[in-house]
């Protein structure tokens, strides 16, 4: 799900994979330039050969999403929807993120990453009591820094969901004020919306579970 790759190369990364019409932010990195040599960066869906364009609300000719020429170090960050399936016809569309470097000198792209859009969760299979308070949680570093309160959730018997906020966070976890007997299972994703092809859940024990 994500390219993770540090110190990148010319080129282009090794792909990530995303479903069609999933909202996620598909170029969280950092560039830099030397103050002569530009940095450019641009996702490319591989299949359809279709580069996002700035600002990250529509898809076609090739364009750098990203630009960096000064000797210094800068974050960049955009969320995107995926095509469709009618434009993609896959039920994975394979991501690349292409690297140029322009003019004389180096430039480099570092802490490259894709962080899918979370706007549902769903707690299945627990045997929870309803006094229990579950609190969804999120954290963009392993929750050392950062532990965010998203929604405090009302356990409900066998499974129990929400909608919530569109949020890009890389980490989740279920709080709970006591400990159960058995483990609940969480997913997180994106609820369908109209227009839509596919959603995507995912469980943070690592398995996937079809939106």
């Amino acid at each position: 799900m994500a390219w993770e790759r540090r110190s990148a190369p010319h080129g282009r990364l090794p792909p990530a994979y995303l479903r069609p019409c999933q909202r996620a932010s598909p170029a969280h990195l950092a560039l830099r330039g030397d103050g002569a040599a530009k940095r450019d960066a641009a996702p490319v869906e591989a299949h359809t050969g279709r580069y996002l364009q700035p600002g990250g609300a529509s898809w076609g000719a090739a364009a750098a999403l990203f630009q960096r020429q000064p000797a210094s170090w800068a974050s960049n960050n955009v969320a995107c929807t995926v095509e469709d399936h009618v434009v993609t016809r896959r039920g994975l569309v394979e991501l690349w993120l292409e690297l140029l470097v322009s003019g004389a000198g180096s430039a480099w792209a570092d802490a490259v990453s894709v962080i899918p859009a979370v706007n549902f969760t769903s707690v299945h299979g627990h045997n929870l009591d309803a006094l229990v308070t579950s609190e969804l949680r999120s954290s963009s570093g392993a929750f050392a820094s950062v532990d965010t309160l998203e929604r405090t959730l009302q356990a409900r018997p066998m499974a129990f969901y929400q909608r919530l906020d569109e949020t890009f966070r890389r980490y989740w976890r279920l709080k709970l004020a006591s400990a159960p007997p058995q483990r609940p299972d969480l997913a997180r994703g994106m609820g369908t919306r109209p227009g839509a092809h596919a959603a995507l859940a995912l469980h943070l024990a690592g398995r996937a579970a079809r939106g």
